[in-house]
């Protein structure tokens, strides 16, 4: 049985993850804002290039270099300028996140950082709950952490994209890709149903059993 101590140490580590999820999203805001300075600072220059460059050729008077010529120049020009920044260009209008994709990323990260920790917690609390060394205060404090860790959880799991899961183990990509492998949520579901089966509370399995049914139904749909 883990002892407060580690289950302190296992919160400061879940609230260093976010701290690094945090620093790390903001690096590659910058990261994306600082290209796209840049690329609007090349194009202006760029354009004001090639604008100077046929404003001066088509005002020559007398000139005997046929226009083409320096159109084909100023296409050269402007290509020479983007070639060493079309992966930037390519990424900044291709791979910018949709609306879509940030909901399935925000869901994947609340099961990884949300959900399992407070399904960890639950059991920890659950297994305080039935220490009978307990005072009857300790006991109904336990248990009433317990019962609400098992609502939030529910609550969290109702909230979950679709999209996010995958039922599939090598569908579950990584960044952007990533998915919940369907197991993960279904071992949850079923630790649950244990941490019910041991609290034996009439009252809190009214309460959950219904969302519990809801949610099975939703991500494990029966075909008939």
């Amino acid at each position: 049985m883990k002892t407060p101590k580690d289950w302190e140490i296992i919160a400061q580590k879940k609230d260093v993850e976010e701290i690094k999820k945090l620093l790390v999203s903001n690096l590659i805001k910058k990261d994306s804002l600082f290209k796209k300075s840049i690329l609007s600072v090349l194009l202006t220059v760029v354009s004001t290039l090639i604008s100077t460059f046929f404003t001066t050729a088509f005002s020559s008077k007398g000139t005997t270099i046929p226009y083409w010529v320096y159109l084909v120049v100023g296409c050269f020009i402007l290509i020479l300028s983007i070639i060493p920044f079309t992966k930037d260009i390519i990424f900044l209008f291709k791979r910018t996140p949709t609306i879509n994709t940030e909901a399935i990323i925000s869901s994947v990260d609340l099961f990884d950082n949300d959900i399992i920790y407070n399904t960890m917690m639950a059991n920890k609390y659950c297994e305080m709950t039935l220490d009978k060394k307990n005072s009857p205060q300790e006991t109904n404090f336990y248990k009433t952490e317990t019962c609400y860790l098992c609502k939030k959880i529910l609550h969290q799991l109702s909230s979950i994209e679709q999209r996010a899961v995958s039922y599939e183990i090598e569908s579950c990509g990584f960044g952007s890709n990533k998915r919940i492998f369907s197991e993960r949520i279904l071992a949850v579901l079923d630790f649950i149903d244990f941490i019910e089966t041991q609290l034996q509370d009439e009252v809190f399995s009214k309460q959950i059993d219904s969302q519990k049914n809801n949610l099975r139904n939703k991500f494990f749909p029966k075909i008939d």
